[in-house]
């Protein structure tokens, strides 16, 4: 008995650890480490959050009158869109460190 739930006490943190090491890491514009990485001013600061706020992805997932390939169609739009607004506040500097950073951090995966 001590055995097996020793077993599968061990067997649950190996599996913890193994997901901690499969999760994507990604850049993502509108957290503090990487608007600092890209010196954006605050007005930059202000704006990226704006635009956050206003392309909730979560009006669509509740959004009972759509299918799920109309909610996937829909999100990947509105992530384009967001991508698209987020890289206009963006100095041609700027966006040139974040494809980097982003190819960099996909290299990493």
């Amino acid at each position: 008995m001590k055995k097996s739930l020793l077993i599968a006490a061990i067997s649950m943190f190996l599996s913890f650890g193994l997901n901690a090491q499969t999760k994507p890491k990604g850049i993502f514009l509108h957290h503090k480490a990487v608007m600092d990485e890209l010196n954006m001013t605050p007005e930059q600061r202000t704006k990226i959050v704006e635009i956050r706020k206003a392309t909730d992805v979560k009006s669509i997932v509740d959004d009972t009158t759509l299918s799920e390939s109309e909610k996937k169609k829909a999100k990947i739009e509105m992530y384009r869109k967001r991508t698209q607004e987020q890289n206009a506040v963006l100095t041609p500097e700027q966006l040139a460190k974040l494809k980097k950073m982003k190819a960099e951090a996909k290299k990493g995966n």
